[in-house]
């Protein structure tokens, strides 16, 4: 009985090593984007705001010609570049490891 109690702990321990181990190979990426038009920038208001998990904008789209940076959550960079693409958004990714940036990655 102590040796399956023993087992489980051990395998429990395992799973939660590899979740850790996961999410820190998860990176975010942000992106530069510049609306070149109205209807560019009503699509990327409207992201804007839309309360979801894929993106934080780090400030309102509100101009054409104005830079925009977005940041990407792990696991939605495709999704958001479909997004873009259909909309023919151009954008540049500023850093692609958000993790291992600092002030001046930016900048």
């Amino acid at each position: 009985m102590i040796i399956s109690y023993s087992i489980i702990l051990a395998l429990v321990a395992i799973k939660k090593s590899a979740t850790i181990v996961s999410e820190i190979k998860r990176t975010y990426s942000i992106l530069r984007i510049i609306p070149e038009n109205s209807e560019q920038l009503q699509f990327l208001s409207k992201l804007y705001l839309t309360d979801d998990e894929m993106a934080d904008f780090w400030k309102a789209p509100t101009k054409i010609n104005e830079t925009i940076y977005v940041m990407i959550n792990p696991g939605f960079i495709n999704k958001f570049d479909q997004l873009l693409g259909h909309k023919s958004i151009p954008y540049h990714i500023e850093v692609n490891d958000y993790a291992h940036c600092n002030y001046y990655c930016i900048i």
